[in-house]
């Protein structure tokens, strides 16, 4: 979950979203160092905006670049848009949303009923995705190997927001998952004519 919450007493006229999705070798994205990701999870295709004043323009981006977002954040606030340096395209119903790498949901308010994110109201952008399994044609996916290992994958969204003030950018701590793990018994049984 994307979660922005207006707590001030102004009203916000336009929010941006961007994160790049887990992937090993993933960075924050205020102080460019590792997240500490070890694989990618693959994104499923129900992303979705939740509380909008009515009338909100929405604008879903999605990329597939390697290193999505990184080292954007201290130009987000003065371009008045996130991570310019990749190649977005707008989510349609043939985006293959496996393949995605960053997200940049933008919503502009003052096209809504109401002209605003006024004070104490709130929206969010909520999506799934699903740990995978490397393969031959995906080496991003999650170790396959035995003994498993407890393997983290982590987020981190910032947002670009502009109210009464200018704009501002925030960056709140990372959240993940993890592979779940667990002993696993084989039994042999030995049955038939020849069993002896």
């Amino acid at each position: 979950i994307l979660h922005l919450v207006n707590a001030g007493t102004t009203n916000i006229k336009s929010a941006q979203f961007f994160e790049q999705l887990p992937v090993n070798g993933d960075q924050y994205l205020v102080a460019g160092n590792s997240r500490g990701s070890a694989y990618r999870p693959q994104m499923l295709d129900d992303l979705k905006v939740w509380g909008a004043p009515s009338g909100t323009t929405q604008k879903i981006e999605v990329t597939t670049d390697a290193n999505a977002c990184a080292g954007t954040w201290s130009t987000v606030a003065s371009a008045g848009t996130a991570c310019g340096a990749n190649t977005w395209t707008v989510a349609n119903a043939s985006t293959d949303w496996s393949k995605v790498t960053g997200l940049r949901v933008s919503l502009d308010f003052t096209t809504s009923t109401v002209g605003s994110l006024t004070p104490g109201t709130a929206t969010d952008v909520t999506y799934s995705s699903k740990n995978q399994a490397k393969s031959s044609s995906d080496a991003s996916g999650a170790s396959v190997d035995a003994p498993a290992t407890d393997e983290f994958a982590w987020n981190q969204f910032g947002m670009l927001y502009t109210g009464a003030s200018g704009s501002k950018t925030i960056a709140p701590n990372r959240v993940g998952v993890h592979l779940r793990t667990g002993s696993l018994e084989v039994v042999k049984k030995v049955s038939g004519k020849a069993a002896e």
